[in-house]
């Protein structure tokens, strides 16, 4: 059963084989209206894991179910305590409510070794890291500019197509995906700038910042469509402030286009030479290389980092977080 926020009659798309025993179920969009289906199906369903994802329905779920009475395993794709367009003092309220609400987790599955590290130090009983995969794209569209098969760059020229995916929010920073496209731009590296993904109401300041750089804004678009644009990029560029492990990179890379990352703590592991920390310092990357062995060795590095980010490793994990739920659950 998944339980999320859309609206009812949003169509939701499901692996075909999980398809007749998944029933999906609309979030609600009141406080009172989410605290009552939480109860409800707690009661219906006793014996029910609660896999929360989010630390939204994290706080949720482990506000109004308990792990006395059922099994509660936590994915926070990115704590929010890692938040940086808030002020100090309310990060640190976050963390301390994590603190409190991991007393009500029995597993956090995250999502990186830093997730883990996270998780850990706030007071999580038992961790395990689940790999995230990228998103299989259709196979028509799995192609580079030049009819190459994935994992092979094309002959670029020296300005190139860059593509960014995210919503348009604080966190996803389109503001530094602009400045990026700009100095991209004066230095005649730029041939198109494009920012697949929309935002919610009140998110238009963040679409000015783009399209006043030049950067077409797509809006959100079906996976055929973002495959397609991906199929003509040259680069990914990932402007995020803060991450948990965003998928849209693991799609870039699994779609055989080089990637860069801005260098934020969560990519803390990655080899240097996949991350970024200036617009300039991009700029300076990249007129320094030839584009296609530059592009050749980062998905190479990439793929290196990346080798655990499998469906098979994920399934694997996630098996060993619910046994290891099972495990602390019978501890109780």
């Amino acid at each position: 059963m998944i339980l999320a926020s859309i609206r009812e009659g949003t169509v939701v798309e499901v692996p075909s084989d999980l398809k007749e025993n998944t029933r999906l179920l609309s979030w609600g969009a009141s406080h009172l209206g989410r605290v009552g289906r939480l109860r409800r199906l707690a009661a219906q369903y006793p014996n029910a894991i609660f896999h929360a994802h989010s630390s939204f329905a994290g706080a949720y779920v482990r506000l109004f179910v308990s792990r006395m009475t059922h099994r509660i395993i936590y994915t926070p794709h990115c704590f929010a305590f890692e938040r940086r367009d808030i002020g100090r003092y309310k990060r640190l309220a976050y963390r301390q409510i994590e603190r409190l609400l991991i007393w009500n987790t029995t597993v956090v599955a995250a999502c990186s070794e830093r997730e883990s590290s996270l998780a850990r130090a706030i007071g999580a009983r038992a961790v395990v890291v689940v790999p995230n995969v990228p998103d299989p794209a259709p196979a028509s569209n799995m192609m580079t500019v030049d009819g190459a098969t994935p994992g092979h760059t094309s002959t670029s020229p020296r300005r190139l197509r860059v593509v960014g995916v995210g919503r348009l929010s604080a966190q996803k920073d389109p503001g530094f995906f602009a400045a990026t496209a700009s100095a991209l731009r004066d230095s005649n590296l730029l041939e198109t700038a494009t920012w697949i993904g929309g935002g919610a109401e009140g998110s238009h300041s963040y679409a000015d910042q783009l399209t006043s750089a030049g950067v077409e804004v797509t809006g959100w678009l079906s996976k055929e469509a973002v495959a397609e644009i991906m199929s003509k990029a040259d680069i990914y560029v990932h402007s995020a402030a803060w991450e948990g492990f965003p998928l849209a990179v693991l799609d870039a890379v699994g779609a055989g286009k080089p990637a860069m990352v801005r260098e934020v703590e969560c990519f803390a592991s990655l080899p240097g030479t996949v991350k970024f920390s200036t617009p300039d310092e991009l700029v300076t990357i990249l007129r320094q290389s030839d584009i296609q062995v530059w592009g050749e060795s980062n998905l190479a590095n990439w793929r290196a980092t990346l080798r655990d980010n499998t469906p098979g490793q994920q399934r694997e994990m996630l098996l060993r977080v619910y046994e290891v739920d099972r495990r602390c659950r019978e501890g109780n």
